[in-house]
């Protein structure tokens, strides 16, 4: 009974905070093993309920990719029969672990292997499907936490993931976040941004009349079309540092987890919360003070 009224609740606040949304939202609903546990079933019948996407998650390495299939397709099938027509997201999660420690590991090939799979498996059932992301198991945003990110983000990027969870701040395996690592990761997502957008065909993006402009041992910087584009041609990183070194050590000699540390600070202190109804923001603070009462303190 106490179980059935956690849920309550917590579908309650859920239901807070979908009120004023014009879209639906989507929420996870994870199944790790071979059976979907009841608690994952439980969340997927009531989110196919409210027309929510429901957004499955299996956790495997590369022989086990039938098995994620398996599982994806019957949360799925699970979901239109709670709801038929209800919005569905084949996910997958798939991290190799040491086999010295048991601990997860990240940035490894196998995963990336079993994340290209699922991905076209997807693309033949004819749903959008949802991996990640910038993960790693460092703990501190260090040259370790870019290298794993790198190898988890770009093949989620080029496996075509229509929705990338955990693209920013993951640390510890995702036990943790960091600031600084989300600073970093946002930017390279910014970057990806372009990348995906592809090849500019547009006239614009040939620059026909540029090419027609320049004679043989001219130069492009001075045409009308360098002009025009110029401060918009290329993406630009808000992290990275360019300067010479001597530029760069006279302002500090920061390194890239410092640029960050700088930049979420200011972006809080810059922050203004946006406006919220009076009435939305009475019961969700009830709510809060609700659950406080029900759950025990973990950190006191």
């Amino acid at each position: 009974e106490q179980d059935r009224g956690q849920k309550a609740e917590g579908h309650q606040g859920a239901e807070l905070l979908a009120q004023g949304e014009n879209e639906p939202q989507a929420e996870p609903c994870q199944g790790a093993d071979q059976t979907e546990q009841h608690e994952s079933s439980s969340q997927a019948q009531f989110l196919a309920h409210q027309g929510e996407d429901v957004v499955g998650l299996q956790v495997g390495h590369s022989p086990v990719a039938p098995q994620t299939l398996a599982e994806a397709l019957a949360g799925m099938t699970f979901v239109q029969l709670v709801n038929p027509g209800a919005p569905v997201v084949f996910g997958s999660f798939a991290s190799s672990m040491s086999m010295q420690t048991g601990a997860p590991t990240f940035g490894t090939p196998e995963p990336a292997l079993v994340l290209y799979t699922v991905a076209a498996l997807a693309r033949r059932l004819g749903v959008p499907f949802r991996s990640g992301g910038n993960l790693c198991a460092s703990k501190v945003a260090d040259a370790q936490a870019a290298s794993e990110s790198m190898a988890t983000f770009i093949p989620a990027l080029m496996a075509g993931v229509n929705f990338m969870l955990h693209s920013a701040g993951w640390l510890e395996g995702g036990l943790t976040m960091g600031y600084e690592k989300f600073i970093i990761d946002a930017d390279q997502c910014s970057l990806a941004a372009t990348f995906v957008d592809g090849v500019d065909m547009s006239e614009n993006g040939q620059a026909m009349d540029a090419i027609g402009e320049v004679s043989p041992g001219g130069h492009f910087l001075g045409t009308a079309h360098t002009l025009a584009n110029f401060e918009t041609a290329f993406a630009r990183s808000e992290v990275a540092n360019n300067d010479s070194f001597e530029q760069w050590e006279e302002d500090g000699s920061l390194d890239a987890a410092q640029r960050a540390n700088g930049i979420w600070k200011k972006m809080l202190d810059d922050y203004e919360a946006p406006p919220l109804d009076e009435s939305i923001d009475e019961a969700m603070l009830d709510f809060i003070a609700r659950r406080k009462e029900v759950i025990p303190d973990e950190f006191g």
